[in-house]
């Protein structure tokens, strides 16, 4: 009977035991359950990276606004400028005394309408570069005339030749680069570059000097770089001076694209005839630190598709 009593009491402990046990896990299990969720989710949330999106629009707010006179549509597919070549000669007999080539540029009716200054700038020019030839075959009928009859024969085969190209045309430069091609006696033929950076706004000419920030910084680069090329350059004690003095006289031939700032240098300008004509490219981190930021081109243009050429008959001229 004592047995049978205590293995009552043995059953009943043990059950109360398994009872207990059983409430002890089921609060030992949700409590840190929850309490563990809760701290990993604040630790994602803490920790979550900054995605692609949200560094590109932070990236998006920083930049500044687009200067006013920036022409948008600038890179327009459908060429509206035209470059027609026309070319005169005057002959004695079979032989040719004279040929002469130059450039007129023409805009499309929406860019007359838009920039009237501008067109207006470059009918002037249209209408210089046709008289230079002129002058020159001037020139060479004066000569020839006051020449003796035995030194006439020399008169032959001169030539004044211009030709044009647009490198730019937005809202903030139009730029024309001329290289002119000329032997009306002499030597040997000249050879230089003339470049036109006008404001399509107010149809002015640009100077270097209103582009560049530095003008101490931009001579010590310039010379960097033709030492870099090893261009002999004449005058090297004053070299400084005289860089800073063609900047003051806007003598620079220059332009700025979407490769940088190029400078070109003619026969004799800074260096012998032999040595040929240098040219100086600025670009990437020197070009930042020398030019105005609202000078500077960040999309090259296709300027095939913007000009387009062509070429007239040749008008033959007379004495």
């Amino acid at each position: 009977m004592a047995k049978r009593t205590l293995g009552l009491l043995l059953t009943i402990v043990f059950t109360f035991s398994l009872i207990g046990c059983g409430a002890q896990s089921k609060e030992t299990v949700e409590e840190p359950v929850e309490a563990n969720v809760t701290e990993d989710v604040d630790e994602i949330i803490k920790e979550e990276p900054v995605s692609e999106e949200n560094t590109q629009a932070n990236v998006e707010e920083e930049v500044p606004e687009i200067e006013p006179n920036v022409d948008l549509d600038a890179d327009m597919s459908n060429p509206r400028i035209t470059i027609v070549k026309h070319s005169c000669e005057n002959k004695d007999g079979n032989r040719t005394r004279f040929s002469g080539e130059y450039p007129e540029i023409t805009l499309s009716n929406e860019m007359s309408t838009k920039y009237p200054k501008l067109k207006d700038m470059i009918d002037s020019k249209n209408d210089e570069w046709k008289k230079e030839v002129d002058d020159s075959f001037s020139d060479v009928l004066s000569q020839i005339e006051e020449a003796s009859d035995d030194d006439k024969d020399y008169f032959y085969n001169m030539n004044h030749d211009i030709y044009a190209s647009v490198d730019r045309t937005d809202g903030v430069l139009f730029t024309i680069s001329t290289y002119n091609e000329a032997f009306t006696g002499g030597a040997h033929p000249s050879h230089w570059y003339e470049n036109f950076n006008i404001d399509p706004n107010s149809g002015e000419i640009v100077k270097l000097s209103d582009v560049i920030n530095d003008k101490d910084k931009f001579v010590k680069l310039l010379i960097d770089k033709l030492d870099e090329q090893k261009i002999s350059y004449d005058f090297a004690d004053e070299i400084d001076n005289r860089l800073k003095d063609k900047i003051d006289k806007d003598s620079f031939t220059w332009s700025i694209t979407g490769d940088g700032l190029l400078i070109s240098f003619s026969d004799y300008e800074i260096t012998s005839y032999a040595d040929g004509d240098p040219e100086i490219l600025i670009d990437g981190d020197d070009l930042a630190r020398v030019v105005k930021p609202q000078y500077i081109m960040t999309n090259s243009q296709d300027m095939s598709k913007i000009v387009k050429e062509k070429e007239l008959s040749t008008e033959k001229i007379k004495k």
